[in-house]
């Protein structure tokens, strides 16, 4: 079923944006092209405080292109530095078909503001000192809802994705939240 990429922006009130226009596309190696894209902090908010997410596109050279595909390596989460030292493999891995992209999502790698997860005491009281306002929006779903709009902006009508480890919960969750944006996936556990 396709559907078109600007349904996500009109559900929320936004108007759509125009294909590829808010990523900066710069590049940053062979056949890689890094980016940023920013998104609400809170999705309740759309036109409030926003944040920026740090991209990474691994470009196929492929006339049959089948668009972007998304990934997510898991715990991690850093998906630029997936694309950027495995980009070349997953795309060979996938025909050359498509144009692998990575996200670091919100509060994680490269991405602005970074906090810094820790399971001992001390750090998580800094994470709190110096991120507390960003903490209650970092979530799944807001990864998620923050995937659909960088989707819909590059203009896709729908979500092709492979994710491994955690990334599998990412792709599951986001196929119950957007079931009708769902594209080709791989859940790699």
């Amino acid at each position: 079923m396709a559907v078109l990429a600007e349904t996500a922006f009109h559900e929320r009130g936004a108007p759509a944006p125009v294909p590829n226009e808010p990523f900066r596309w710069t590049k940053c190696g062979d056949r890689l092209e890094c980016g940023t894209f920013a998104v609400p902090l809170n999705h309740s908010e759309p036109f409030g405080r926003q944040i920026i997410l740090a991209l990474i596109k691994y470009a196929s050279l492929s006339p049959n292109s089948r668009g972007p595909l998304f990934t997510n390596p898991g715990e991690t989460g850093y998906g630029v530095a997936l694309v950027r030292d495995a980009g070349a493999m997953l795309s060979m891995l996938l025909g050359n078909r498509y144009d692998i992209i990575g996200v670091d999502p919100r509060g994680m790698g490269a991405s602005n503001p970074a906090v810094l997860f820790a399971r001992e005491k001390a750090r998580a009281n800094l994470c709190v000192k110096y991120a507390g306002d960003i903490l209650p929006f970092i979530s799944t779903a807001s990864t998620l809802r923050d995937f659909d709009l960088i989707r819909a902006a590059i203009g896709q009508p729908l979500f092709n994705y492979w994710g491994v480890s955690y990334g599998t919960f990412i792709g599951t969750i986001y196929s119950q939240m957007f079931p009708q944006n769902v594209g080709r996936m791989v859940l790699d556990g």
